[in-house]
């Protein structure tokens, strides 16, 4: 009867273990951005390039006629990375002071995790420096939660 429950007991502990790892490991590799719903593809059909809304228009001597255009319905993590970051910058534009920074992350429309780890290593007694440099520390550097990832498939 012990030699059973020192099987079982340990089925337990490995399952637990397994179970902890996973979310671990789950946690790890989650992103804070939402599922596109339409990922950017390069492919384009003959008219669709005639109805996309033109961001910039570039005429220089070495540069003729080269168009930026904007996709609208495009939401995938790249994009969503631009609303965020166009929304913290708006913010700023409007106080018309860099150390506000802090305030603008919070207000922005950042993903929630994307706020936390910025507001973990940066506030709003820091210098404006300091505080820009926390956007570039949390949506730019390697490794960090809100850099977007390149998804399979």
């Amino acid at each position: 009867m012990k030699k059973y429950f020192f099987v079982f007991s340990g089925i337990v502990i490995i399952t637990f273990l397994f179970l902890f790892l996973w979310k671990m490991y789950k946690k790890s590799t989650s992103s804070p951005w939402k599922l596109p719903t339409v990922s950017y593809t390069s492919e384009c059909d003959d008219d669709c390039l005639e109805n996309l809304p033109v961001l910039s228009q570039i005429e220089t001597s070495h540069l003729r006629g080269i168009k930026i255009l904007f996709r609208p319905d495009v939401d995938d993590e790249l994009a969503q990375l631009g609303d965020c970051l166009d929304s913290i910058m708006n913010c700023i534009d409007e106080e018309g002071d860099p150390g506000k920074t802090f305030s603008c992350v919070e207000k922005s429309l950042c993903p929630e995790p994307c706020k936390i780890a910025y507001s973990k290593e940066f506030n709003k007694n820091m210098s404006p420096e300091e505080q820009l440099r926390g956007i570039e520390k949390v949506f730019f550097e390697d490794g960090s939660i809100c850099v977007p990832k390149e998804r399979e498939g």
